[in-house]
Order: structure tokens, then sequence, then C-alpha cells
């Protein structure tokens, strides 16, 4: 099962994919900053899976 979080403020996007079937693990994170700014960025981190873990 994923979970997915999202927190917004005024002019800028967190969030955070997790994966929550037998345990809590991040796949992927990011945000928007500066919104409706010409300066305005998006950042997505994908998080490397987790070694040596059974699937």
């Amino acid at each position: 099962m994923k979970l997915f979080v999202l927190n917004s403020g005024s002019s800028s996007l967190k969030y955070t994919l997790y994966d929550i079937s037998g345990g809590i693990r991040e796949i992927v994170s990011g945000l928007v900053e500066r919104i409706g700014e010409q300066e305005g960025t998006a950042t997505l981190l994908e998080k490397a899976p987790d070694k040596g873990k059974a699937s």
C-alpha cells in the first residue's frame, strides 16, 4: 500500500510518497518553491532501494 503526504504553504508544496507494506519506506519526495514567481523551482528526490532487504 502507498501513502502520499502533502504539505502546502502559501508559495510552496512539499510531498513524500511512502510504501507502507510491511513497514514504512520513503519512495520519493520533493518540493515546489516560490510558486507564482519567475524564480520558482521544483525538486524531485527519488530514494534508492534498500540493499540487503528481501522484497
